[in-house]
C-alpha cells in the first residue's frame, strides 16, 4: 500500500493564502469558505487546520472575527483598518495597494462620507503610488494636505478649489519623483502625472483668462476644462479599478 505523503509549507505560505482570498473579497468570509478556496490551491486542506491558521493571523492581529446578523455555525472573519498595518508589516510581500478592499477601508477610515470625486482621486493616488499609499495607511493624507497648504505658496488660483487642483498635482509629481528614486515607479504612474499636469495648465489658463469682446464668459471655459479634469480622474479610476478586478482572477 503507497504512503500518503504530507504536504509541508513554507513558514507562513498557507496564511498568506488565506490573506489573499480574503482581500479578494468585500464582504466578511466564513471558515468553510476559506477551506473550499484553499483545496482547490493545494488539492486538499481541514477545516482544523483551517481555523488554526486563522486563529494564529488573529494573534498577529491580521484579521478579526466578526460577528453575522443572523446566528451561524461557523467563525467569520474579515480584515479592518487595524489590520492592515500588521499584514503590511509580518507580510511584506502582500501588495495592498493592489486590492480595492484595503484602498476602500483606508478612503472609510480617513474619510467617512466622502465624494464621489474626492474617493476616485484618493482611490488612484494609492493606487499609483507606493510612498503615498503608506501615507494614507498610517492616516496621515490629512496632515500631508494641511503641510502642503501652508508650506506651497501657490499663487495665481481663482478659489479653493482650484487651489487644491493644484496641490493635488503638486502631490501627485513629489510622490511620483519619491517612488521613482526608491525603484517602485512605474510607467502608468509617469502617464498619470503627465496627463494631470497638463490638464492642470489648462484649468489654470482658463482662470486666468481676463473677459473681453470675444470672450465676455470665460467661467464657462473654466468649467469645461474642470469638467474635462474631473473626466481624467474618472478615466483612471476605472483603469486602476480594472487592473484591481484582474487580481480577482489571477492565481496567488
Amino acid at each position: 500500500m503507497e504512503e500518503k505523503r504530507k504536504r509541508h509549507f513554507t513558514v507562513g505560505e498557507v496564511k498568506k493564502q488565506i490573506l489573499y482570498f480574503m482581500l479578494r473579497q468585500q464582504a466578511p468570509v466564513k471558515e468553510p469558505e476559506v477551506t473550499e478556496y484553499l483545496k482547490s490551491v493545494y488539492s486538499e486542506f481541514n477545516r482544523a487546520s483551517v481555523n488554526r491558521h486563522f486563529s494564529a493571523l488573529e494573534e498577529l492581529k491580521c484579521v478579526t472575527k466578526v460577528y453575522p446578523v443572523h446566528k451561524s455555525r461557523f467563525n467569520y472573519w474579515d480584515i479592518e483598518f487595524k489590520n492592515l498595518k500588521n499584514i503590511k508589516k509580518e507580510f511584506s510581500d502582500i501588495q495592498l495597494s493592489n486590492y480595492t478592499k484595503a484602498k476602500d477601508i483606508i478612503i472609510e477610515e480617513n474619510f467617512p462620507g466622502i465624494q464621489l470625486s474626492l474617493y476616485k482621486k484618493y482611490f488612484i493616488y494609492m493606487s499609483l503610488f507606493p510612498s503615498l499609499f503608506d501615507v494614507f495607511l498610517t492616516n496621515s493624507f490629512k496632515q500631508l494636505l494641511k503641510r502642503a497648504n501652508e508650506l506651497w505658496e501657490i499663487k495665481n488660483y481663482h478659489d479653493q478649489e482650484h487651489k487644491m487642483h493644484i496641490i493635488d498635482s503638486k502631490i501627485s509629481e513629489r510622490f511620483f519623483e519619491t517612488d521613482f528614486l526608491l525603484g517602485k515607479a512605474d510607467v502608468e504612474a509617469k502617464q498619470f502625472v503627465v496627463k494631470l499636469e497638463e490638464h492642470i495648465q489648462k484649468v489654470n489658463d482658463a482662470y486666468n483668462t481676463s473677459p473681453s469682446i470675444e470672450n465676455p464668459r470665460p467661467v464657462r471655459k473654466s468649467q469645461a476644462v474642470a469638467d474635462e479634469l474631473y473626466a481624467l480622474y474618472y478615466d483612471w479610476y476605472e483603469k486602476c479599478l480594472e487592473k484591481d478586478q484582474v487580481l480577482l482572477t489571477t492565481p496567488s
